[in-house]
């Protein structure tokens, strides 16, 4: 809330004060809870400060002498200050009423001089008169500005809950879009592996039947599990660390018949039973160790060698980087886009890949569901 602050021009206020408010013989001093003079008939003392007014009863006695009703200060007319001294201005015995009128929480002591033989009790009435008049405009002016406060307020909590609103209905959307896009992903990659792993694994098998019939046995049950594990119907695109290492040494096992000893995978687990039931997204080891087959050079003077790291905090998975020269453009970023994809629904920012060194580095954080 900002409190705004005027300057005021003390002869023009003394000039319209005179003229709006006469008095009957008498004249009215204000001055500010320091005594600065503030409203004085003679100009002469506006802006000093003036003690003689003060000599008998002292500022603190004038500033205690209102009654404080229903919060608001007001004169206390029965117990109203006064005091009998020789006005330097009329040069006569007067008779001075002290009271204070508070606006906010600014008090200005308002002194009436009046002479004590010239209409006494006509100017006591019209004193009275003069200071209630004095209270209902500060009163007035106090409401006025506690209104506008109010509605204030009340106009900028509106606008404060528009925003909120606004705000959780972006957030909603987003985790909306994030996850109808992981899943749709999810599909593409499932479409992705499904005939271009197929043909591979048919290949070796094809080769593998002839020339170990027994471990042509295995890979075929593999190959069985690997695509029942790929089909099966889950909600969402979560599994645990556990499943998914347990479908990896399949597939694993498969890739490695296929580029015999060219492909080294290793796994480590650093980790007890607690961590295996942690999630992580569905096929992302699976996409990861194809990523390092596809687009890396697979020989035997140069193999291929993934490594696996289960840790408290991250999955981490490594290869040796030997970038082919002929890169395939064929769905490059589908795996990394739908794991990104994946975490940010999830509002995980810990997921990373890049080059480190001569080796190609991503971390796999653990998630735990909405």
């Amino acid at each position: 809330m900002f409190i705004q602050s005027y300057d005021v021009d003390l002869i023009s206020f003394w000039s319209y004060f005179s003229e709006a408010y006469k008095g009957d013989g008498g004249y009215t001093v204000v001055t500010n809870k320091d005594g600065i003079c503030m409203l004085h008939p003679d100009t002469a003392y506006i802006g000093k400060k003036i003690d003689t007014y003060f000599s008998t009863i002292s500022i603190e006695q004038v500033l205690n002498s209102s009654l404080k009703i229903n919060g608001y200060y007001v004169p206390n007319n029965v117990n109203s200050l006064k005091d009998n001294a020789i006005s330097e201005f009329l040069d006569l015995e007067v008779l001075r009423y002290y009271n204070t009128i508070k606006i906010g929480n600014t008090p200005l002591i308002v002194v009436v001089n009046f002479p004590v033989d010239i209409h006494l009790k006509e100017t006591s009435k019209n004193l009275q008169e003069y200071f209630s008049w004095i209270s209902f405009l500060a009163f007035t002016t106090f409401m006025l500005l506690l209104i506008a406060s109010r509605l204030q307020l009340k106009k900028e909590y509106v606008e404060n809950l528009k925003v909120v609103e606004e705000k959780e209905q972006l957030i909603y959307s987003n985790e909306k879009y994030q996850k109808e896009n992981a899943i749709l992903q999810l599909n593409q990659l499932k479409k992705k592996i499904n005939p271009h792993f197929l043909f591979n694994s048919l290949n070796s098998l094809h080769v593998l039947i002839d020339v170990n019939p027994d471990l042509s046995q295995q890979f075929v049950l593999k190959l069985a599990d690997v695509y029942r594990y790929l089909l099966d119907e889950r909600e969402g695109n979560l599994i645990s660390v556990k499943k998914e290492m347990s479908f990896l040494e399949q597939y694993i096992f498969l890739q490695e018949i296929r580029f015999n000893k060219s492909l080294h995978v290793t796994i480590k687990n650093n980790c007890d039973e607690t961590i295996l039931l942690k999630k992580i997204p569905f096929l992302s080891l699976e996409t990861l160790v194809e990523n390092a087959i596809k687009h890396n050079e697979i020989t035997k003077q140069n193999p291929l060698v993934i490594q696996i790291f289960i840790d408290k905090e991250f999955i981490t998975v490594k290869n040796n980087y030997t970038p082919r020269k002929c890169k395939t453009k064929d769905s490059y970023y589908i795996g990394l886009n739908y794991l990104e994809n994946t975490y940010q629904y999830y509002q995980i920012y810990t997921f990373k890949t890049g080059v480190i060194g001569d080796e190609y580095v991503c971390k796999l954080p653990y998630i735990t569901q909405k």
